[in-house]
């Protein structure tokens, strides 16, 4: 199994914040003027890097959440298709159909965002 790039796995955590029902409003954005966002990068880089977070620049942080932006999209493609799959076998009584839909938007909203920027940028 190959592991996922760490903002993957990290944007899956704050994306997670949504919960099933999928409200977008208790997500943070990904950007390095959001408080929440900085604090918890800082705090992982610390952690990851086994210092303290005074330690830890500014400059660190700001590439860790446009790393983070790049990846905000994509745990909606991996559980909307999984929803999908999960929508024709399982015996759960959960609505997998309308949660893949809602997690499937939230990669299209993501990626003409993706799209956009990487016209205008050099990444």
């Amino acid at each position: 199994m190959i592991k996922a790039p760490r903002a993957f796995d990290i944007s899956n955590h704050f994306m997670e914040w949504q919960g099933f029902n999928c409200d977008k409003d208790l997500i943070p954005k990904p950007d390095i003027n959001n408080k929440v966002m900085r604090i918890w990068c800082r705090a992982y880089l610390s952690a990851f890097t086994s210092s303290t977070s005074s330690k830890i620049s500014d400059s660190d942080v700001d590439k860790l959440i446009n790393e983070i932006a790049l990846y905000y999209g994509v745990p909606g493609f991996y559980w909307g298709v999984w929803a999908g799959i999960q929508s024709g076998i399982s015996l759960i009584d959960f609505d997998y159909s309308n949660y893949s839909g809602e997690r499937l938007i939230e990669y299209w909203n993501w990626k003409r965002w993706f799209l956009k920027f990487k016209l205008n940028s050099k990444i």
